[in-house]
């Protein structure tokens, strides 16, 4: 197995508060964008670990780029290149390297919204202490961008927040990790086990993250809706066949949309059911 580390910038701090994770792999096109909304915030209290999964494209040169940047910020900057057996054990074994109070998973093209991000993480630490914090998210496709809503009271029934909007103790996150069992939906087991031993939740009053409905896993639906009704039974909450069944019939409906429907026609289906079905906001507000 091929391990190396290159672009390495340590830096000894005692206030480390947060660790940024990316994965990525032959994400050329993608990561500058996502390095870049890291590189610019407020706060300078992080560390950044990329994880590559031995890119074969201009991915690594891409990210050699930033090396110098971020050291005359003097904020630590590793990157990892190793084969891995998928995005969730790349997630584990970045996070193993990290050294800050809480991680933040933002994946190759997923942006923070703004600069002050890490500033308002902080200023809410320094008043409230919880092993999780979370914001709410923007959601992008072709469609438009729609706001993503935290509500922890959603939890027994999906994800209720973006992964890439949550600061996990890295404490508790060692202890738990993401079960590799699961390639698309691990988070949501994550979240799920975490409230499920009393860990303390708190919500950020900010818009995190903005990440790609377009993405591959975004358009798995078969597959992601399987893990998802896996993960309700394994923690007790999938009581329902009737509901297993009208949701696995929705992942079908959607899949077959995807292939028959021209792209244009797709995307106004889309619109139509994130905002009549889902009820997502619309988001017309300033982006990063």
């Amino acid at each position: 197995m091929a391990d190396r580390e290159s672009g390495v910038t340590k830096v000894d701090r005692a206030d480390l508060n947060i660790a940024v994770i990316t994965v990525c792999l032959n994400c050329e096109h993608e990561i500058e964008r996502t390095i870049e909304s890291v590189y610019q915030q407020e706060q300078e209290n992080y560390e950044y670990i990329i994880q590559d999964g031995m890119s074969q494209d201009c991915t690594m040169e891409k990210i050699r780029k930033y090396e110098e940047k971020f050291a005359e910020k003097k904020i630590s900057f590793i990157v990892n290149s190793q084969r891995d057996e998928g995005i969730y054990h790349a997630m584990n074994l970045a996070a193993g390297k990290c050294r800050a109070e809480y991680l933040l998973f933002l994946n190759a093209g997923d942006v923070l919204c703004h600069k002050k991000v890490f500033s308002i993480l902080r200023a809410v630490s320094d008043k409230k202490k919880a092993d999780i914090y979370y914001g709410d998210a923007l959601m992008v496709d072709k469609s438009g961008t729609r706001l993503f809503k935290a509500d922890m009271a959603l939890i027994s029934q999906r994800m209720p927040f973006s992964h890439q909007a949550c600061f996990i103790s890295r404490e508790c996150f060692l202890k738990q990790m993401y079960d590799p069992r699961y390639n698309i939906c691990a988070d949501y087991d994550l979240i799920l086990r975490l409230y499920e031993k009393k860990r303390v939740f708190e919500k950020m009053d900010t818009i995190v993250c903005r990440y790609d409905l377009d993405g591959a896993s975004s358009c798995l639906y078969i597959e992601k809706r399987r893990e998802h009704e896996q993960i309700l039974k394994e923690h007790g909450l999938n009581t329902s066949n009737l509901r297993c069944g009208f949701h696995m019939v929705e992942a079908y409906i959607k899949k077959a949309l995807d292939i028959i429907l021209p792209q244009k026609i797709l995307y106004r289906f889309r619109q139509f059911y994130m905002d009549k079905v889902k009820h997502y906001e619309y988001w017309g507000g300033e982006i990063y």
